[in-house]
């Protein structure tokens, strides 16, 4: 009795171990087809890169989750297979869709990622892509900058002889810290003010 109920048993185990064995056959030929689901194209800082990148860009086209597929080609299949399912954050163009430059966004990674990163950007560099990578989305300056140094912001700059003459004129600016202080400026307005004829206007607050 003993004997014949541990056949059972191991009959009915091999029979489940058969079925599943060929479920998931047939799941790897296809036979089971997962839902695709939805998911958003960007992610948030993707969007705010592109946003950015359109922002300060208006008269180029920006193109996000660029195949490398669409930028590189090969002869043959081996070369192909290298960088066909390889992904480029933004590509951005002219009005002909000609490329001017690939655009990256760094999300945070390993070593191992980084070098993947790295050599991804090499093989673009290697076609003789411009690749741009950024750590964080990059301000419109920045990004002008990159794009045309003749488009950047101007940021004043004071040159040695402007910081002396400016501080011969007007004692109460300090060159050393690049600050006009405006309650010593009114003072002296006030002190000069004193000074000048009754008949004469003054300019002091």
């Amino acid at each position: 009795m003993n004997t014949f109920l541990f056949v059972v048993v191991l009959a009915t185990l091999a029979l489940l171990l058969f079925v599943l064995i060929a479920q998931k056959r047939n799941d790897s030929r296809g036979g089971f087809v997962e839902r695709p689901r939805p998911r958003a194209p960007l992610n948030e800082r993707q969007q705010a890169m592109y946003h950015r990148l359109v922002q300060t860009l208006p008269d180029l086209v920006v193109l996000p989750q660029v195949s490398f597929g669409a930028l590189l080609t090969a002869r043959t299949r081996a070369a192909r297979s290298g960088f066909g399912r390889k992904i480029a954050d933004f590509v951005i163009c002219d009005r002909n869709f000609e490329v001017v430059a690939v655009v990256g966004l760094d999300e945070k990674a390993g070593r191992k990622e980084r070098a993947l990163r790295e050599a991804h950007d090499a093989l673009l560099v290697d076609a003789g892509y411009r690749v741009l990578r950024y750590a964080r989305v990059p301000d419109v300056g920045r990004v002008e900058a990159d794009f045309d140094p003749s488009l950047a912001t101007p940021r004043l700059q004071l040159g040695p002889r402007f910081l002396e003459a400016m501080a011969l004129e007007r004692p109460a600016f300090k060159a050393s810290t690049h600050q006009w202080h405006p309650s010593k400026a009114r003072r002296r307005r006030r002190e000069r003010a004193r000074e000048l004829p009754a008949d004469q206007p003054s300019n002091a607050r």
